[in-house]
């Protein structure tokens, strides 16, 4: 056996000594594994555990800092403690949904190697915590995804300490306030997802890491793009979609030297005050070859001097002023026909012809 799902208690009494992966799952009455269930199975390296409301703990993992045990996956074991007791010497993955009611700190100090962290729906977490004496602490994460934790408020002053992460998803956190202090050293990060977190104001001073891919802000009412995140120096940024969270003030975007001439795909959305796009902000996207327009319900022009010539899909929805000149074909319509290929709402013009 490689695999093995137990759905009842006594089925963990006997296992398969050359098990990689074991996957635990309803059983409500079980308090603790096995405390030999390294010792009979020695090469375990994944372990999902599911819906064991009663599962208090991994004591089993006491005299073992070097398992083999690579991932852990908990959701629904609302009881369950990480404990600080011992450290998860080997792990490199782990998952926790709906589960540790008890967690109010995720220590980076027991999870020397980890690269892939995920927590998911824990309404009691409010923060990480670091040492700064563990050496290495954080270094090897990759990819950090924080969900519905509505009392995460904040990363630690000192900042994450990794210089490996290449991903970051931050969804639905509603009281988080500030972003890792360090953000502009994770000079490996590619890909940045934040959206549903309104008490978000603004990013660290020093702005985004260099080395940036992909950028996705929505539904974050008080976090508004500016010049002073120093966008415009990111050359390797490809993808950005920025939206505005019902933004009442902006009438004219994006500002001059905003937005970085890397740029290949620009997604705006929900500016509901938009009346223009700014040439100023857009005559130096020389890359760009996809521009969505969305929610702006007042958008009525597109700049005078015309969109990049690089552009290629022009996509166009909920912006009823402005299209609505179009149809009419107006100087607006002049301004987008020789564009290979717009939609709007759905409905598709080639070279200025609907299909």
């Amino acid at each position: 056996f490689e695999s093995f799902k137990a759905t009842e208690v006594h089925e963990l009494e006997k296992l398969p000594t050359n098990l990689n992966r074991l996957q635990i799952e309803g059983c409500p009455g079980l308090e603790s594994l096995p405390e030999s269930l390294l010792q009979d199975c020695p090469n375990l390296q994944e372990l999902l555990v599911v819906g064991c409301h009663s599962l208090k703990g991994f004591t089993f993992l006491e005299g073992y800092p070097s398992s083999t045990l690579k991932t852990l996956y908990i959701r629904d074991c609302m009881k369950l403690e990480l404990g600080e007791s011992f450290i998860f010497q080997e792990l490199e993955d782990l998952f926790i949904g709906s589960s540790c009611s008890t967690l109010c700190s995720f220590p980076l100090a027991l999870f020397p190697k980890l690269k892939s962290l995920s927590i998911r729906q824990c309404e009691t977490f409010i923060c990480f915590t670091v040492t700064l004496d563990s050496g290495d602490v954080g270094l090897a994460l990759e990819s950090l995804e924080i969900t519905d934790c509505p009392n995460l408020e904040r990363f630690p002053k000192e900042g994450l300490l990794t210089l490996k992460l290449t991903s970051m998803l931050l969804s639905n956190c509603r009281n988080l306030k500030e972003l890792p202090a360090d953000l502009s050293t994770f000079t490996s990060l590619m890909s940045i997802h934040i959206n549903d977190c309104p008490k978000l104001e603004d990013i660290p001073d020093q702005g985004f890491p260099k080395s940036l891919m992909t950028l996705c802000i929505s539904r974050c009412q008080k976090l508004r793009p500016k010049v002073e995140w120093f966008m415009s120096r990111l050359g390797n940024l490809r993808d950005l979609e920025i939206d505005g969270g019902n933004d009442v003030d902006t009438e004219s975007f994006p500002d001059k030297d905003l937005l970085p001439r890397s740029l290949y795909s620009l997604r705006i959305r929900d500016f509901k005050n938009l009346q223009t796009l700014n040439y100023q902000g857009t005559q130096g996207l020389r890359a760009l070859g996809i521009l969505e327009i969305s929610g702006c319900d007042k958008l009525a022009s597109l700049p005078d001097e015309g969109l990049p010539s690089s552009l290629s899909l022009l996509r166009i929805n909920g912006c009823p002023v402005l299209k609505d000149k179009i149809c009419k074909r107006d100087m607006e319509w002049f301004k987008i026909k020789d564009i290979q290929l717009v939609e709007i709402d759905g409905e598709q013009l080639l070279r200025g012809r609907y299909l």
